[in-house]
């Protein structure tokens, strides 16, 4: 079954092609980040203990930022990594409620 799928044109023309291989890997990287965000992520998005306002609005850490933060903080403090990815995982969970309908 699986040699027979691979043998088909549209994975065999993909196999081929640098930007479709790239697009997997990024696509499969936000799959599993969206996935695995309660214990890849910093801190919990929606728990208010979680973040302080004295956070707030923090740069990047390749601009001088936190070490904690690696793409910084919002105005209210909350790491934007945590938010990329619950935001992820919320978008999925959509998503197949959506596509199940």
């Amino acid at each position: 079954m699986l040699a027979r799928l691979y043998r088909s044109d549209v994975i065999c023309m993909s196999c081929h092609r640098p930007a479709a291989i790239i697009a997997t890997l990024v696509a499969a990287t936000i799959i599993c980040g969206a996935l695995l965000c309660p214990w890849i992520a910093g801190s919990n998005r929606y728990n208010l203990a979680s973040f302080s306002s004295m956070d707030g609005l923090l740069p990047p850490l390749w601009q001088g930022g936190d070490a904690r933060f690696p793409l910084g903080t919002g105005d209210q403090g909350r790491d934007m990594i945590s938010s990329i990815l619950y935001g992820a995982r919320l978008l999925f969970s959509i998503s197949l409620t959506a596509m199940a309908i």
